[in-house]
């Protein structure tokens, strides 16, 4: 199976690539043969080690137009790791017990 992610086809537009598998242009959500989606091949295409950050980067685009498919995550992204942990849920539910968020005090 050849996967070709393009911008010079007529179905992609604003910059978003367009997949073709086989020669044939596919949506995220459009099936392939054999009942797979688009999405799922592109995103089995990227997670391949010889690809570049270039082809990542165009899989992502390409896959973010279908929000409840596969989606690629940045690894710089995922260094950084969760915002949240059980500190801040802690202090959340305490300034929450308290009424809220607390006042700022004005120094005069």
């Amino acid at each position: 199976m050849r996967i070709v992610l393009t911008t010079d086809h007529p179905q992609s537009s604003y910059g978003v690539p367009v997949a073709l598998i086989d020669g044939e242009a596919y949506g995220p959500a459009d099936r392939v043969q054999g009942g797979m989606t688009a999405a799922a091949i592109v995103a089995d295409w990227a997670s391949r080690k010889e690809r570049t950050q270039d082809d990542r980067r165009d899989a992502a685009r390409y896959l973010r137009q279908w929000h409840d498919g596969p989606q690629i995550v940045d690894p710089a992204a995922s260094a950084l790791g969760s915002r949240r942990s059980e500190a801040k849920a802690a202090a959340a539910r305490k300034n929450g017990a308290r009424g809220g968020r607390p006042k700022r005090r004005r120094m005069r």
